[in-house]
Formats: C-alpha cells, sequence, structure tokens
C-alpha cells in the first residue's frame, strides 16, 4: 500500500529534484526538524500513527525522527550506553576541557569493537551521525578509520531502511 505511494527504495522527491538518497540525507539531518518536515518519508504509515501523539508544531518531524531513531534501535538488541551522554563527552573533548569521559565511555562500552560486535558499532556510528556528530569525531571515538565509519553509515543504512519497509508493509 505505502510502497505505492512513497517507495523507500526508489528515488525520493525533494524540491522537485529526484534525491537518490533521501535515508541517508534525512539521517545526517535527524536534528534538523524542519528539513524532516519537508520529507516526503513523512507520509509512512508508522510516521504517520507516531504523528498523532506530538503536538506544538512540526509533528510529523518530529515522529520521522522518532521513527528514524526506533529503526535504528533494531540494529542491534545489545545494552546500549546513552547516545546523550556520548555526544556530551565528545564535544567536551572537541572543546579540550580534558575530561576523561571519553576514555570512561569507551572503556564502558567496549571500544574497540570485536568482530562479534560489529551490531553496535553501528549502531553507536548511525545514531551518533543521527545526533550531528562528524565522521571523524565518530571515527576518534570509536578508535577506528574514517573508511570504516563511512561503511558502518552504509550498513546501519541499509538495516534502517529494511525496518522501515517491513513497518511500512505492516502498516
Amino acid at each position: 500500500m505505502i510502497l505505492d505511494q512513497v517507495s523507500i527504495r526508489s528515488d525520493f522527491r525533494k524540491n522537485g529534484k529526484n534525491s537518490p538518497d533521501e535515508l541517508g540525507y534525512l539521517l545526517y539531518h535527524c536534528w534538523d526538524l524542519p528539513v524532516l518536515q519537508t520529507s516526503d518519508m513523512v507520509q509512512l504509515p508508522p510516521v504517520l500513527k507516531r504523528a498523532e501523539e506530538e503536538r506544538h508544531g512540526l509533528e510529523l518531524a518530529k515522529a520521522l525522527r522518532k521513527e528514524l531513531i526506533a529503526c535504528a534501535e533494531e540494529i542491534t538488541q545489545r545494552p546500549r550506553y546513552p547516545i546523550e551522554e556520548i555526544v556530551a563527552a565528545i564535544e567536551k573533548e572537541k572543546m579540550k576541557l580534558g575530561s576523561q569521559d571519553l576514555v570512561r565511555i569507551q572503556k564502558a562500552i567496549g571500544v574497540p569493537f570485536s568482530r562479534n560486535k560489529l551490531d553496535l558499532a553501528r549502531y553507536y556510528t548511525i545514531r551518533l551521525v543521527m545526533q550531528g556528530i562528524d565522521q571523524q569525531a565518530i571515527a576518534e571515538f570509536l578508535d577506528v578509520d574514517l573508511r570504516t565509519v563511512a561503511n558502518y553509515v552504509a550498513q546501519a543504512k541499509e538495516r534502517i531502511r529494511l525496518v522501515l519497509e517491513t513497518r511500512s508493509i505492516l502498516a
């Protein structure tokens, strides 16, 4: 039903132009509600349902952001460290405040990740991207190469795309 109206795998229309990777664009701008509000993805059934719970303007954008975060959460079922605390520690480190928070968090979550925990690496990567953290800072936090971060983003995006498609079909 919804895949006839808005196909996640096909090109989306944005400002009159074809946007071949709207999902990727939205993940990188997940914190920007006006950008989310203009997306065709706000018409997905799970987003519309979630929007009914929102108030005070930009309901569709808030619902889309929550839906994208919920889809990201499905990348792994392992216990996760709060993203807000990681973001705060990364920001402190950028400002050279000499905080040991980042090192403590890295130890707590097991950075660098072993091969059997790549799902966590993908999860943290995409959630930090969704919070507006640049890939270089993510690479430093995860103690991996910048290309590895790009691969994690691509892999996480594909998993999120599958979850969105599944939810849209089920709705």
